[in-house]
């Protein structure tokens, strides 16, 4: 930090003085944890939009002291980070996509900037994209001397710490964020080969596409999945579909960076091998058909006295079930071996002959099931409208 940026080392050093008390006093909001300065509002170590009044009538009026007490961020403050709002509502958009920043600190400056604290594991350099920033080094003004803390101060809270590859963001800085960290850990998106010549970081692009189609690989199936748009089920990708995203993804890359990307590069066998990379990067191991059915148990089957759930109610509610979750079902014959099982030990119920289920012609017709079990899925009770359907016996 520039010397003229803080008091001189005699008032911040003396802890009897005023301006000690002051630091003492900003300082405990951050849990004691944080390094308080005096600092000029204008100074360059201060972030360009918070040196401003600009975009607030009321804080235009107000007349910024000579010095103001900021927080340092980094190194100094134990990682202490910032991420800076323009708008209430881009904060209350940021928390609700990231719950685990729901009480953290949040403090505000000039009443048009609000700045949201937290500690990470990983602070990237500064960085502005619509209106948001993010914060890791320089100071951020918290407080000015004369003015009670509380006007600052636009959530009381303990500084979150979160994992920085947890977050997520909105726009262009999602984007920014997912190719800087990519970068750090597979190096730079291009690789020269010559003195003119540049060619793809194939871990890096098989990497940062995969995330941008929201790909999983599943082991077991050999086969690639991604969430549908409308229902954001999981759904299987084809392989030749998989090369088309794949190539158009690269010429999307190409045309946003027309003078860094090697245009030659967009060829099938180095889209092939970006798609094999894309195995490794997100691969995923599958529960087996076991775990899926007790899985399947303990999240869709309840206790209850006055209803019972057929077998063939059982195995649609289970085929339903993994094919959302995307899991491997036991085959019919299979399932219906090891369900009377599963349901004893947790439930300690036994298989009855005798559920009662009437037909599409009002015919009624036994069936083999269990009593005392309800079946819940998604949160409601399934069990009176499959009650009601047409069971096949079994």
């Amino acid at each position: 930090m520039s010397s003229n940026s803080v008091l001189p080392e005699k008032d911040l050093c003396d802890p009897d003085s005023e301006h000690q008390a002051s630091l003492e006093q900003v300082a405990q909001i951050f849990g004691g944890s944080a390094t308080a300065v005096f600092v000029e509002p204008k100074c360059d170590v201060i972030p360009a939009r918070l040196r401003s009044a600009a975009g607030s009538d009321s804080a235009a009026e107000w007349e910024l002291p000579w010095q103001v007490i900021g927080i340092e961020c980094g190194a100094a403050s134990q990682g202490l980070c910032a991420i800076v709002f323009q708008t209430e509502q881009q904060l209350a958009e940021f928390i609700r996509d990231n719950p685990a920043l729901a009480d953290t600190l949040v403090t505000n400056w000039l009443e048009s900037n609000f700045v949201l604290w937290l500690r990470s594991d990983w602070m990237p350099k500064i960085v502005s994209f619509d209106s948001i920033s993010w914060v890791s080094e320089g100071v951020i003004p918290v407080a000015a001397p004369g003015f009670e803390l509380r006007h600052f101060v636009f959530r009381h809270g303990h500084v979150a710490a979160v994992q920085f590859d947890r977050l997520k963001w909105p726009g262009e800085l999602a984007t920014h964020f997912q190719i800087v960290l990519l970068q750090a850990l597979f190096g730079h998106r291009y690789r020269r080969v010559g003195r003119r010549k540049a060619v793809l970081n194939e871990l890096f692009w098989a990497h940062f596409l995969a995330k941008r189609m929201e790909l999983v690989y599943h082991v077991q199936r050999e086969a690639f999945f991604r969430p549908r748009q409308d229902t954001q089920e999981l759904e299987q990708v084809a392989h030749e579909q998989l090369v088309q995203l794949t190539a158009q993804g690269l010429q999307q890359a190409a045309v946003l960076e027309p003078q860094q990307f090697p245009v030659s590069e967009i060829n099938l066998p180095i889209i092939k091998r970006l798609v094999q990379q894309m195995k490794i990067a997100v691969a995923v191991n599958t529960s087996g058909e076991k775990d899926a059915l007790l899985q399947f148990v303990a999240q869709c089957v309840e206790v209850r006295k006055d209803s019972d759930v057929t077998v063939a109610e059982f195995r649609l509610a289970n085929a339903q079930y993994c094919q959302k979750k995307n899991l491997p079902p036991y085959p019919k014959s299979v399932f219906e071996r090891q369900l009377p099982e599963v349901l004893r030990q947790k439930f300690g119920v036994a298989k009855s002959h005798d559920l009662r289920r009437t037909n599409h012609d009002g015919t009624e017709h036994c069936h083999r099931g269990f009593r005392g079990l309800m079946l819940c899925l998604e949160g409601k009770a399934a069990a009176p409208a499959l009650s009601s359907q047409t069971g096949a016996a079994s």
